[in-house]
């Protein structure tokens, strides 16, 4: 049966009152409209492309049919689907593949775990897949930017935000300036801390756009991201997943997790920047192994003080 030939859907549709069921035809089966496919005519280029036959239209077409039941057992269930699809010679697991593809494309084709059938209204997972695609990569990074600029709000310092070129970032003796550096154009981990990123040393040794040598060098600080960062990234987090208020704790590993707490807990008590900059070093280095010896101390209460005060010791002659 050809769900293309408008005659044959509008006799399904109109003639057993499922006006309702049109729409779908045309959204996931076939489409009227040239230059714009439905969804099982899409896939069905691709295997057509490979010499295949149309699996996508086979079962979208046999899943309807058996939809247009309007009782309990509406819809097709995974053995009556191969039965009505698989010709001789046709590889089932195409046909397994294929159906679990419209499943994840279709707007109104769904599976409750038993059958799979078309429904006159989308999917409610349909629905949110759709929604969280339009969530993209640029809006979480343009959500990050406007938190980041709340947090280093003008004070002691002029914030400057997010320079990528040496005229970006003025030359004066007015007020200090604070560089936030935007984390896709550098970062850094505490082992690299004293080699600045290429594009830090490019700000700190020229101004304007002819790029001629800054004069008061003195008057710039910068802010690139650091552990911080890369640790939550690397356990799979967003970058819009480090907010001031949420509540909800980090899942690491207990490797990530070990020796970021120790870190924390061993820069906690100083005061100067080069010393805790020191200390972060070593920890961004540290084995396993390491971590966890130290962690088992550190977290020890009786001993955890002058635990934490030995690892210091010990980093500081490193």
């Amino acid at each position: 049966m050809d769900l293309a030939d408008d005659r044959t859907a509008n006799d399904l549709t109109s003639r057993l009152d499922r006006p309702q069921y049109k729409q779908v035809i045309e959204a996931d089966i076939a489409s009227p409209v040239k230059g714009s496919p439905a969804h099982a005519q899409t896939l069905d280029a691709d295997y057509r492309a490979a010499g295949r036959p149309p699996y996508g239209q086979r079962i979208a077409t046999t899943v309807f049919l058996h939809s247009l039941v309007q009782t309990g057992q509406s819809g097709a269930d995974p053995a009556d689907l191969r039965l009505a699809v698989l010709q001789p010679g046709d590889d089932p697991s195409l046909v397994d593949k294929a159906t679990q593809r419209l499943v994840d494309c279709c707007g109104y084709f769904d599976y409750d775990g038993h059958r799979y059938r078309f429904k006159p209204e989308p999917a409610p997972r349909k629905i949110i897949d759709d929604e969280m695609s339009m969530v993209g990569r640029i809006k979480a990074k343009t959500e990050l930017d406007e938190r980041i600029k709340k947090i280093w709000k003008k004070g002691t310092f002029e914030p400057e935000y997010f320079p990528a070129e040496a005229a970006a970032l003025d030359d004066d003796a007015r007020a200090p300036k604070l560089a936030v550096i935007h984390y896709d154009a550098a970062n850094v981990t505490a082992i690299e801390a004293a080699t600045p990123p290429d594009l830090v040393l490019k700000l700190f040794e020229h101004k304007g756009s002819m790029e001629e040598y800054r004069t008061y060098k003195n008057n710039v600080l910068f802010l690139v991201a650091d552990q911080v960062f890369a640790t939550t990234k690397q356990a799979g987090y967003r970058p819009t997943d480090l907010a001031r208020d949420r509540a909800a704790p980090f899942a690491l590993s207990e490797e990530l997790g070990g020796c970021r707490g120790l870190l924390v807990l061993a820069v906690k008590p100083l005061r100067k920047t080069s010393r805790m900059t020191h200390v972060s070093e070593h920890f961004r280095g540290m084995t396993a192994e390491e971590a966890y010896y130290w962690s088992s101390n550190e977290t020890e209460n009786r001993q955890s003080r002058r635990a934490q005060k030995a690892l210091r010791n010990l980093v500081a002659k490193k």
